[in-house]
C-alpha cells in the first residue's frame, strides 16, 4: 500500500464533489470548497486504493473525521463525505489500526491476484471458445453441436463465477477501508 504521489496544486473538483460539498458541508462556492478540500488534503492520512459502490476505482484519504476521494491519475476529486465514528476504543486503538492495515494489505493482494487471474482465465477462455465455435461451425454432427454449446456455456459460467468473487473481494476491501478510516480519526 504505497502512497501516491499526490500534487494538490494541480487538482480540480468534479462536478458532483462540488454538489457533495455543498450539500454536507455548506459550502458553496466552488474556489471556497476546492481550497477546503486542498487544506485538508495537506494534512490527510493516505487509506489506500478502493473500489466504490458504483464500480469505480479511486484513492481514498481521511482528514477531519472527513473521507476524500480522487481519481486513479490524482487530477480530481471524486466525492467528499463525513465519516461516522463508531465508539472509542480505549487503548485498542493502535492495535484496531494495525489489524484494519493488516487485513486491508491482505485483501488489496489478494484483489490484485484476482484480477491477474481474471484476465488470465479471460484470454484462455477467449481462445477455448473461439476454438469451440470454429469445431461447431465445421462439423456437421448435431451431438457435437450441443456439446460444443455446452462446454461454452461452462467456461462462459467460469468467467462469471471469478468475476462474482472479485466484486466480492472489492465490496470487502471498500468496508475495510471505511472502519480503517473510522480508527485513523
Amino acid at each position: 500500500m504505497q502512497k501516491p504521489n499526490l500534487n494538490v496544486k494541480n487538482i480540480r473538483l468534479t462536478t458532483h464533489a462540488h454538489e457533495r460539498i455543498e450539500e454536507r458541508f455548506k459550502i458553496k462556492d466552488k474556489t471556497s470548497a476546492l481550497n477546503h478540500v486542498k487544506s485538508l488534503l495537506g494534512r490527510a492520512k493516505y487509506i489506500g486504493e478502493i473500489v466504490g459502490e458504483d464500480g469505480n476505482r479511486s484513492h481514498m484519504y481521511t482528514a477531519d473525521k472527513i473521507a476524500i476521494h480522487i481519481n486513479l491519475d490524482l487530477t480530481a476529486i471524486l466525492t467528499v463525505y463525513p465519516i461516522d465514528s463508531h465508539g472509542q476504543y480505549f487503548g485498542l486503538k493502535e492495535k484496531v489500526k494495525n489489524l484494519y492495515e493488516k487485513e486491508f494489505r491482505k485483501v488489496d493482494r489478494i484483489e490484485r491476484s484476482m484480477l491477474r487471474r481474471m484476465e488470465h482465465l479471460k484470454l484462455k477462455t477467449e481462445a477455448e471458445i473461439s476454438a469451440l465455435k470454429y469445431r461447431k461451425y465445421k462439423t456437421r454432427s448435431k451431438n457435437v453441436k450441443e456439446e460444443c454449446e455446452k462446454m461454452i456455456a461452462n467456461l462462459n459460467n467460469q468467467v462469471n463465477d471469478l468475476d462474482l468473487k472479485i466484486k466480492n473481494i472489492q465490496n470487502n476491501k471498500r468496508e475495510i477501508a471505511r472502519a480503517y478510516a473510522t480508527v485513523v480519526l
